[in-house]
């Protein structure tokens, strides 16, 4: 008997408060989302969220460009840069094509810049008692990624940081020269693990990565409220955007472009 994993990836995404969707600077991808994806042994997933720094230029079109280049990566990338190769020629031939002003023209030659969260899945094996699998993530700036197992958080990337979370992010930009610098340190952004049927991925932008640190560190328990305001909820769209926005109405979450997305192992 063939034995395979079913998987769930789902995105949920508001812009800021005032702000039209199409102004939403956060981008996740696959865009084929709330269907179950069927994978056997030895195929593998992955998906990607970006969020585009509003003080660049084109910042949005970054964002999206690069979670699309970055969801087509395969598990295996050793040098997780080459995802730049495709993305920066696709941000650079988009933008030529518009019209601007001195002063906007000045701002593009100084690129875009966004963070990135990386996820590829991979399946091992299929057992009678579950499956099993691995996964490797790059994640780059102040966007995170948590696995949790039966609700319980067991990793997550970055490390629950300190009071200076999201102030100074490290940041994939458009220009190529711009990226010299993480040369040296992006391996360090690079983390892998293993999975099994009912765990679960969490990737989040950083307004809500923000917010979950500070209460799961304060004893709190973020995941469980996640799960029960939107995974649960009937209508669980709509749900995400009237949750976050209690959130921002009792300002416990800061008003910023906010996106979750999932993926489920089953």
């Amino acid at each position: 008997m063939t034995h395979g994993w079913q998987l769930h990836w789902r995105v949920f995404t508001i812009p800021k408060w005032g702000n039209a969707p199409d102004e939403n600077e956060d981008a996740a991808y696959p865009l084929t989302v709330n269907c179950p994806i069927k994978l056997g042994k030895g195929e593998s997933f992955s998906c990607a969220l970006s969020d585009g720094a509003t003080q660049s230029s084109f910042s949005r079109l970054w964002a999206n460009i690069l979670a699309d280049e970055a969801s087509r990566a395969s598990i295996f990338i050793s040098d997780p840069m080459r995802i730049l190769e495709h993305a920066i020629p696709r941000w650079k031939n988009q933008v030529s094509r518009y019209e601007l002003p001195w002063h906007a023209e000045e701002k593009v030659r100084r690129g875009a810049f966004a963070t990135l969260v990386w996820l590829g899945i991979k399946i091992i094996e299929g057992r009678p008692r579950g499956m099993q699998g691995s996964w490797k993530a790059l994640v780059l700036g102040d966007s995170c990624l948590f696995q949790l197992r039966e609700g319980v958080l067991i990793s997550s990337a970055p490390e629950p940081p300190g009071p200076d979370f999201s102030l100074n992010p490290v940041l994939f930009s458009s220009i190529a020269e711009r990226n010299q610098q993480l040369l040296n340190r992006i391996s360090s952004q690079i983390t892998s693990g293993d999975c099994r049927s009912g765990d679960q991925f969490i990737l989040v932008s950083d307004a809500l990565a923000e917010w979950i640190f500070k209460n799961y560190n304060s004893g709190c328990e973020p995941f469980k409220m996640m799960q029960t305001r939107v995974f649960d909820a009937p209508a669980n769209r709509s749900s995400f955007a009237a949750w976050v926005n209690s959130l921002r109405e009792e300002k416990s979450i800061k008003n910023d472009d906010t996106t979750l997305a999932s993926v489920m192992l089953e």
